[in-house]
């Protein structure tokens, strides 16, 4: 934040504690005005001399002290600003916004730990100024451990806005330090570590991403069967290797727990004639070792029209797939990985027809999906 933001921070502040009384005499707000205007004209030593009038005059708001503080720094008087900021942190000890200007003051001292201190007390009050914060402790905090240890330490919430933060950022070097970090500290909660999986799967780094995703996601109960959530038994995470469903015209897509194969869901979707769909707008992303894999599922369909079915596709595989009215049927296609680990799309498929009553209309519910090692 720089130092003329900060005034005009500081005045929108004084002036609304003005409005509901807290400043009883007028002069003081008037002599302050008066300093915040000469800062925006470029006269620094005008401006100290009306921030020191006001002061005089209210010596018990703390906001005087810092208006003050600013315009020296401005001035290029750093040593005497100093007690300044001191006396108004020694005021209003609790005060976001009074801490957040004393930490700017010592990043443009050269002090950052004393600044990050600062911040990271600011942290721990309200989420309101992270973004500030981690701005400003980013580009004058130093290495970035340094910014981790001072500034977010033992605050959880606080670390994980800032790996959010950083993600936004798009520095994937940061990124890593930063999650390394996190790693140590025990931080990482599910949350997090989908995200984080998502992020490594949008760069192309699915080894990484599965790593994550297994050590704080979904370690693997049965290591036979790669699919994640096959049976439909939880909401999706709709990310990372978990269940994607993307919203198309004339199909919806959701859980229901009154039909299922196994357990007590399955995932249904409802074809309402909209429009000749080619849908595979329900997939996982799975990583799979060289070797022969066998995909099976089990299929329900209800009065489902035109002559394209459900099925299901991995690889260039595909199941059998589905029209009309069908009880629960095993659906099954053997595949080959060659070479190197893949990473493949798994998808639940509807082609397009080329009838004339080419627009499906119909349920389909699909449960217990398997993928494992071909007998």
């Amino acid at each position: 934040m720089s130092v003329l933001l900060a005034a005009a921070l500081a005045a929108m502040m004084a002036a609304s504690f003005a409005r509901s009384g807290r400043l009883s005499p007028a002069e003081p707000q008037i002599e302050a005005n008066e300093g915040f205007r000469q800062l925006w004209l470029g006269d620094s030593g005008a401006a100290v001399r009306h921030f020191e009038n006001a002061l005089k005059a209210d010596p018990v708001f703390p906001y005087r002290w810092s208006d003050l503080g600013d315009a020296l720094v401005i001035a290029g008087e750093t040593g005497r600003a100093r007690q300044y900021f001191n006396r108004a942190l020694e005021l209003a000890p609790h005060d976001p916004q009074i801490a957040l200007r004393a930490a700017n003051f010592h990043f443009r001292a050269g002090e950052p730990d004393q600044a990050m201190k600062l911040d990271s007390g600011v942290l721990r009050q309200v989420p309101d100024y992270d973004e500030t914060v981690f701005s400003s402790c980013l580009r004058m905090g130093g290495d970035l451990n340094r910014v981790l240890d001072v500034a977010i330490g033992d605050n959880r919430r606080a670390a994980v806005a800032f790996f959010r933060f950083l993600a936004g950022q798009g520095d994937r070097g940061a990124l890593n330090t930063a999650w390394k970090w996190l790693e140590t500290r025990g931080f990482v909660d599910r949350a997090l570590a989908v995200s984080r999986t998502s992020a490594l799967l949008g760069q192309n780094r699915p080894e990484e991403a599965i790593a994550v995703w297994r050590k704080y996601v979904s370690p693997l109960r049965d290591s036979l069967n790669t699919v994640e959530n096959p049976g439909f038994e939880r909401p999706s995470e709709n990310e990372g290797f978990d269940w994607r469903v993307a919203p198309v015209s004339g199909a919806t897509v959701s859980e229901d727990s009154a039909v299922a194969h196994g357990g007590r869901r399955s995932l249904k979707i409802a074809f309402d004639a909209a429009d000749n769909l080619d849908f595979h707008h329900v997939w996982q992303p799975v990583w799979l070792g060289p070797g022969r894999y066998r995909l099976t599922a089990w299929i329900r369909t209800e009065n489902l029209s035109t002559d394209q079915g459900i099925g299901l596709r991995i690889d260039g595989a595909a199941t059998e797939a589905f029209t009309g009215t069908h009880d629960w049927t095993q659906v099954t296609t053997d595949f080959t990985v060659a070479g190197k680990p893949a990473l493949e799309k798994l998808e639940i498929v509807r082609h397009p027809s080329l009838k004339f009553d080419s627009k499906p209309r119909g349920t389909v519910w699909v449960d217990d999906v398997e993928l494992r090692p071909a007998p």
